[in-house]
């Protein structure tokens, strides 16, 4: 440990840059303690929790507050280590490291990171230091990121596809006589996707008794 001044402190420091970890990766950092000029502790634990939750906002009121309340957040990983018994810490910066397997609990699935305006798939690293009678207990979260990669899930095949008047829905009556004769067929390679992935397919025009003017593709 080299010498440093200033506040107590404790972080987190994963060795992968970027914090993004596979189902079944390895992860792995350290935890930094800054003892200042010395310190005595309790203990260091870290905890890993990763849950799919629903969440209320301004678009939302009306829609799920009926059932909001009874539905109780799905937690997908719980993890409890042990870092560092209670001892003294001489000055300075002192680490210590640590990992673990990214695995969910049994009968439990990974799903992608997700910050949405309805749900959030969260997943949080913490690290708390105990400092006993009379002190207040140094504390940090951090939140990593999980890809489930396609080959995780995918059971997906290309989806062909045909588009004509006779498919449209949701036609005022008045207009379906005034609708071009056309038709569109076309395939997505898949309907389960990757999100760090293109979203790949064709489209081909088959015939269409007017000039296109443009073609626009809305998810």
């Amino acid at each position: 440990a080299r010498s440093m001044s200033g506040l107590q402190s404790i972080d987190i420091k994963l060795d992968n840059d970027d914090r993004t970890f596979c189902p079944n990766e390895t992860v792995s950092g350290v935890i930094v303690v800054n003892a200042a000029k010395g310190m005595s502790q309790q203990g260091i634990s870290m905890s890993v929790d990763g849950c799919v939750k629903l969440q209320l906002s301004a678009k939302s009121v009306g829609i799920f507050e009926a059932f909001y309340s009874t539905l109780k957040p799905l937690i997908v990983i719980k993890k409890d280590m042990d870092i560092l018994k209670a001892s003294t810490l001489g000055p300075g910066t002192h680490q210590y490291p640590f990992q673990f397997k990214l695995k969910p609990l049994p009968g439990m699935d990974l799903f992608d990171t997700y910050h949405g305006v309805y749900i959030n798939v969260q997943y949080i690293l913490s690290v708390t230091m105990k400092r006993g009678m009379m002190k207040k207990d140094l504390s940090k979260e951090m939140e990593f990121y999980v890809e489930v990669f396609a080959e995780e899930h995918k059971k997906s095949s290309k989806h062909e596809f045909k588009i004509s008047p006779d498919q449209l829905q949701n036609v005022h009556r008045g207009l379906k006589g005034k609708i071009p004769s056309f038709l569109f067929e076309g395939h997505l390679d898949n309907v389960i996707c990757d999100v760090t992935q293109p979203f790949t397919g064709e489209l081909v025009i088959q015939k269409c008794s007017l000039p296109i003017k443009s073609i626009e593709l809305q998810l």
